[in-house]
């Protein structure tokens, strides 16, 4: 496993400014094992959305790359996608991103009553996340949290 993380942030590294001078946002990579086999996959965001160019382009830069370097023993698939529409929020530089816009909260003890909250970010730091909900804010500790995921406005 610590192999693989490594592997994944020298794949973040590498293509994070490449990707972005071409218009496309790194958003995470995963290595998992799955019944049809190991797949990398990286996932990227683009303003407007992700088309199949932006893809391809993607995956032809990684595939190369991995030509090159040959860092996987085993064998596997390499898929490049969007993280979709309601994803998860992996770091404090995505979480950036969603700053006023929708998002869901889960905790892993409830609060209030309840485990999951949605509304819009505040505000973050450190320590804690701040929702709004039009009415009033809900202030959260990091550590209590257990995911956040984009939601889709309608």
């Amino acid at each position: 496993m610590k192999r693989e993380n490594e592997l994944l942030k020298t794949i973040e590294e590498t293509f994070k400014n490449v990707f972005l001078e071409n218009g496309i946002y790194f958003v995470y990579a995963e290595y998992v094992k799955e019944p049809k086999g190991n797949v990398l996959r990286i996932f990227i965001d683009k303003d407007g959305g992700v088309d199949l160019d932006s893809c391809e382009f993607a995956s032809n830069l990684v595939s190369d790359w991995l030509d090159e370097v040959d860092p996987i023993d085993d064998s596997y698939f390499l898929e490049v996608s969007s993280p979709g529409a309601e994803r998860e929020i992996k770091d404090d530089e995505q979480l950036e991103t969603f700053i006023g816009k929708k998002v869901l909260v889960k905790c892993y003890k409830k609060i209030n009553g309840e485990k999951e909250f949605i509304g819009y970010l505040k505000s973050f730091d450190e320590e804690s996340l701040t929702l709004e909900n039009g009415k009033s804010s809900i202030n959260f500790s990091r550590k209590d949290i257990a995911i956040i995921k984009s939601q889709i406005e309608i």
